[in-house]
């Protein structure tokens, strides 16, 4: 696949691929034999993420109150609790370190955890008067990287945009830098790798050099798809399509559950993987697994071959497959609900063998 770029743009936009006859689908895999749920009574899952030697979580309500939501972490060995920690303001989210755990909270605050002793020690402003702004982030060892969502329930058909990415340097616990994203969207995944950042925007993926702050390179999704995650680890780098209906497009799109390879040397799209759900993904031992929105599905991808091999069931009950993430040998697995979905009685994360997702066959 080719882009026409004008000199010194650096924004690539591809054109949707040209109609073919889609290959069928794998058949399903039933692996909900071997998925294990730790349930503790929250009323909704909102993150999974892994990091410290454990695994984190929070637990929300839907009206997002100030006392909604707390941090809860696993020991990623046993599936048990190990602790849950309250915060200042309700957890809307979790983001794990090498040495640090963050939550991003109601009040405006981003805390840091301590995972060596549990202890909440530091509270950085991030905005004020927006208690749902999070919307996406990604650690490493020098801090964070958030994408807020401005005013989620906000004028435009409910949703607002993402105007910018801020960056927490642990070691001052404050704001080193505010980059700002020249074509605001709506949700903010963030992925991060050691010459990179980058954040998604609506239909668009923003690569952001570290050293600079500045962004450096721009990509378009295919069909107009908007971006629902994305995930990179070295030199691979895979962009997941998986955006509602478009309410303010004026042109039909095309099918918008994808997942899309980036050409890091070119900052092409390559290769196009069609899905029938996606929300979020992980990259390990050479495959992409992509989780389903509102489902209970994993899809798993090559990336020797960038094929979709696998469509992997988990059960008919118990936790979605919206937020993924790998730890111990497992695959966890959290359960978000959905905008306009009744809460459950109550949710947990789930987990299952990774060797069993990996070898389900074709």
């Amino acid at each position: 696949m080719h882009a026409v770029v004008a000199p010194g743009d650096t924004t690539v936009d591809v054109a949707s691929p040209p109609a073919e006859e889609p290959p069928p689908p794998p058949e399903m895999i039933d692996v909900s034999g071997t998925v294990s749920v730790v349930d503790y009574g929250a009323e909704s899952v909102s993150g999974v993420s892994a990091g410290a030697a454990s695994i984190w979580a929070v637990s929300v309500a839907d009206d997002q109150s100030a006392t909604a939501g707390e941090l809860v972490r696993l020991d990623p060995d046993t599936g048990e609790i190990v602790t849950q920690i309250g915060l200042g303001g309700g957890a809307l989210g979790v983001v794990a370190g090498p040495d640090a755990v963050w939550v991003p909270a109601t009040d405006g605050f981003l805390y840091r955890v301590d995972p060596a002793t549990d202890a909440v020690v530091a509270s950085v402003p991030v905005v004020e008067n927006d208690p749902s702004w999070f919307s996406g982030g990604a650690a490493n060892g020098d801090g964070v990287w958030l994408s807020p969502l401005l005013d989620i329930r906000g004028p435009l058909a409910g949703r607002e945009r993402v105007f910018e990415a801020t960056r927490v340097d642990s070691a001052t616990d404050s704001i080193a830098a505010v980059v700002s994203i020249p074509e605001p969207g709506w949700f903010g995944p963030v992925a991060v790798t050691d010459d990179a950042v980058r954040v998604g925007s609506g239909r668009m993926v923003h690569r952001i050099d570290p050293e600079t702050n500045e962004v450096v390179a721009s990509v378009v999704m295919p069909n107009s798809a908007d971006v629902g995650d994305v995930v990179a680890e070295g030199d691979t780098v895979w962009i997941i399509g998986s955006g509602p209906p478009c309410w303010t497009c004026s042109t039909p799109r095309g099918p918008n559950h994808l997942a899309a390879r980036v050409d890091t040397a070119s900052n092409e799209v390559g290769t196009i993987v069609e899905l029938t759900g996606a929300s979020q993904a992980v990259l390990v031992d050479g495959h992409l697994l992509v989780g389903s929105v509102g489902g209970r599905t994993v899809s798993r991808i090559d990336t020797s071959s960038n094929t979709l091999e696998a469509m992997i069931n988990v059960g008919r009950a118990g936790p979605r497959t919206h937020h993924l993430t790998v730890a111990a040998g497992k695959l966890w697995f959290d359960d978000q609900t959905q905008w306009g979905e009744p809460a459950p009685e109550s949710s947990g994360i789930g987990y299952v063998p990774l060797d069993v997702v990996l070898a389900a066959p074709n």
